[in-house]
């Protein structure tokens, strides 16, 4: 029995070329897939992270006036992170206006860093306990506490 060029069908090889890039194409579907989970994971943290900076501004600005330098270096917690894995700082300064020298202004920073997944530390401050420490400020070096979530805010003394 011989066969007929007329007869259609695909040899194996044809079928082991497909398969492979099938295979491949799934294989980076996959690779796709997961990424997309991490990136989903993280961005659920930077929300929480910025979700707590606004309450914590929210409250520094119902606050009186004259007690708000007390908190400069003092740090508060994240809610829906472990305090482990988060901490927030407040930096205060002062800051005079030229066109009416008798109001202040505070300069309020607040800083969050976070550790994601249990080893990788967003922001500088890698042991997370609130303050710049010997080796942690990597770039800028500038002296100061930096972290992809932060704020900065002027609270009127009128």
């Amino acid at each position: 029995m011989t066969r007929s060029c007329s007869e259609g069908g695909f040899s194996l090889i044809e079928v082991l070329v497909a398969s492979a890039v099938l295979v491949f194409a799934f294989a980076g579907m996959l690779a796709m897939y997961v990424s997309l989970f991490a990136l989903s994971d993280i961005s659920e943290k930077y929300l929480m992270a910025n979700n707590s900076l606004q309450t914590e501004m929210e409250k520094l600005r119902l606050m009186n006036f004259s007690d708000i330098p007390s908190l400069d270096g003092t740090t508060f917690s994240i809610e829906g992170l472990p305090a482990q894995d988060a901490v927030g700082r407040i930096e205060v300064g002062d800051y005079s206006l030229r066109i009416n020298p008798k109001e202040t202004l505070r300069r309020v920073r607040l800083i969050v860093c976070f550790r994601h997944k249990g080893q990788i530390v967003i922001g500088e401050d890698k042991n997370l306990n609130g303050r710049l420490d010997s080796g942690e400020d990597v770039s800028p070096h500038n002296g100061r506490l930096d972290s992809p979530v932060e704020a900065v805010s002027f609270i009127s003394s009128l």
